[in-house]
């Protein structure tokens, strides 16, 4: 065999990008973090915080976001994953210009650095099945209209609610 036939054939040590992207290391990497973040979180506003439930899911929406990325991912389920999409880059992108940069603060920001690289990574795992991928980022949408419109409004004028939220940011 010649060296360039050796070269061709050469078995490589790493996986390209394509390939990591395509494995399941990368998404069982993804389902980790962010069970990581959404479980300390959680612990964080319930048991540290004290907040009741009800609260801590507004308060907190980017654990329950993350708990049905979880789920999503582990079923493989595209249209879930992709309902989870928008909100992932709802509340995880956007919470980056929304929260500050310091402090205890500091982890939220990774955990939102990790929900819009998992946002990114379902939509480009998506893109070979438009469908589910068009049916699930528009039910996401539309869950996100719903908790902006009929939710968020009512939750966020509770002063106690309020309170903690401005402590956050």
């Amino acid at each position: 065999m010649t060296e360039i036939e050796k070269s061709v054939h050469k078995p490589s040590v790493f996986m390209n990008w394509k390939e990591f992207l395509q494995s399941n290391k990368f998404t069982w990497i993804l389902i980790t973090l962010n069970l990581i973040n959404a479980v300390f979180s959680t612990f964080v506003f319930l048991v540290f915080l004290g907040v009741p439930v009800y609260y801590w899911f507004f308060l907190n929406i980017c654990a329950p976001t993350q708990f049905l990325t979880i789920i999503a991912l582990l079923m493989r389920n595209k249209v879930l994953m992709n309902i989870a999409t928008p909100l992932l880059l709802y509340f995880g992108f956007g919470g980056l210009f929304i929260f500050s940069w310091s402090g205890y603060m500091l982890q939220a920001q990774l955990n939102h650095i990790l929900m819009t690289i998992t946002a990114v990574y379902i939509f480009l795992l998506s893109l070979s099945d438009k469908q589910k991928l068009i049916t699930g980022i528009s039910i996401g949408v539309v869950i996100i209209l719903i908790l902006q419109i009929f939710f968020f409004p009512i939750i966020f004028s509770i002063p106690e609610v309020k309170n903690l939220f401005e402590q956050m940011t």
